[in-house]
């Protein structure tokens, strides 16, 4: 499906191209026009020869072209969002990009282009998680609808029922009289082992893929990748 994809982009830079020229061409002398095809068909060239590769180990996860949307975040603990601008081999310039939902619509709000070095960005968020302006900052959204038993995964939901148990349990056991204590032994190694469970999904669990060792970023040239090395676009 790689060929397919690559062809599909071709036709439609093609198009856009010639749509382009003829809309000008009416109205604009011979040099005029030569000059601004071959300047649309170097951009268009451009824009497609250069990507930011994310790598988990020798995968590929995830290639980020031109215009694509990409999420990070930073090495201060801050989520960014934007379409992609530019990329060199060392830095991706983003345009951030929010909409605010409101009664009447919503209207879009477009932030001037930002630019980060590769060795500022900690981590990516993994497929499924969805990264949202909430409080005036980019974070995850934990409420969205497509991030997959986040409360389970998190260990929030084993965290706070073995506290629940154990409060109702006690409760119910001091009521008796007299008191057994033979169940409120029972029932708090019951919850504190819901809750130990809770913890250790916790620890084990992350949203996030964090750049280092295994996990990296890499900008490929594609016009500079030899033939027999060369990669197509993957849809994303």
């Amino acid at each position: 499906m790689r060929w397919l994809n690559k062809v599909r982009r071709i036709r439609i830079n093609t198009i856009y191209i010639s749509l382009t020229a003829i809309s000008v061409s009416l109205d604009m002398h011979r040099p005029a026009k030569i000059t601004l095809l071959l300047f649309l068909i170097t951009s268009v060239s451009n824009a497609q020869q250069s990507s930011l590769v994310f790598k988990k180990g020798n995968k590929v996860v995830q290639r980020f072209w031109m215009g694509n949307e990409i999420a990070f975040q930073s090495a201060d603990q801050y989520w960014h969002k934007g379409r992609i601008k530019k990329l060199t081999p060392d830095s991706v310039y983003i345009q951030p990009i929010t909409v605010k939902y409101h009664l009447m619509g919503n209207d879009t709000i477009t932030w001037p282009v930002e630019g980060y070095h590769f060795r500022d960005i900690a981590a990516l968020p993994k497929r499924g998680y969805l990264i949202s302006m909430i409080d005036n900052q980019f974070q995850i959204n934990r409420g969205a609808g497509h991030v997959h038993f986040y409360w389970i995964k998190s260990g929030v939901l084993f965290r706070v029922g073995g506290i629940a148990y154990t409060g109702v349990m006690l409760f119910n056991n001091l009521l008796d009289k007299p008191v057994n204590k033979t169940a409120i032994k029972k029932g708090l190694l019951t919850g504190a082992g819901i809750y130990l469970f809770g913890f250790l999904l916790k620890k084990t669990y992350s949203p996030v893929y964090k750049i280092g060792k295994r996990n990296k970023l890499k900008f490929v040239n594609y016009a500079t990748t030899p033939a027999g090395k060369s990669v197509s676009p993957k849809p994303m």
